[in-house]
């Protein structure tokens, strides 16, 4: 069986990999939809917003404690260290901005070879102690056969990763 973990194969099960596998609560049953191309995209756009949007209020946090204390201790120098704080925020939007639409695009081209593996979108997924359920098809562990194993992780609607 091949086994890929975010895309990369893996050989076998290390401590570590085990430890970012562990599911953290046990469910009974998890259930889930095959999304789209777009939607994976725009899911992942959504986490990236976010992420972003925590990283660039702690730049300017940042940078306004820093600028607070410039001009509190060495206040002629304050034009200087405000042109470098606007020169240090364009830099760090730049980069922000080009890791964005770097990585959605990674998302894009890859959402379309994984998609081909699976069902297609709109079709209900579940998981519990019977067996794995694709849209109607019901199918018993014992029935289930596996060829290759890919896990992604991804955030879940309920903040979860899975």
């Amino acid at each position: 069986m091949r086994v890929l973990v975010n895309g990369k194969p893996v050989d076998g099960l290390d401590p570590k990999l085990e430890r970012r596998l562990s599911v953290v609560r046990r469910r009974d049953s998890v259930e889930g939809v095959v999304l789209t191309a777009d939607a994976i995209v725009a899911a992942r756009a959504r986490t990236m917003r976010i992420l972003f949007g925590f990283l660039g209020g702690l730049c300017v946090l940042t940078m306004g404690a820093l600028l607070f204390a410039a001009a509190k201790e060495a206040p002629r120098d304050l034009p200087i260290v405000v042109a470098l704080a606007l020169l240090g925020a364009l830099a760090i939007g730049s980069l922000m901005a080009f890791g964005y639409r770097r990585d959605l695009a990674k998302t894009a081209a890859g959402a379309g070879p994984r998609l081909a593996r699976m069902a297609p979108p709109g079709t209900m997924i579940r998981v519990d102690d019977t067996g794995l359920t694709v849209g109607r098809q019901a199918n018993p562990w014992p029935a289930v056969e596996v060829d290759a194993l890919e896990i992604t992780r991804v955030s879940g609607g309920e903040g979860a990763d899975s």
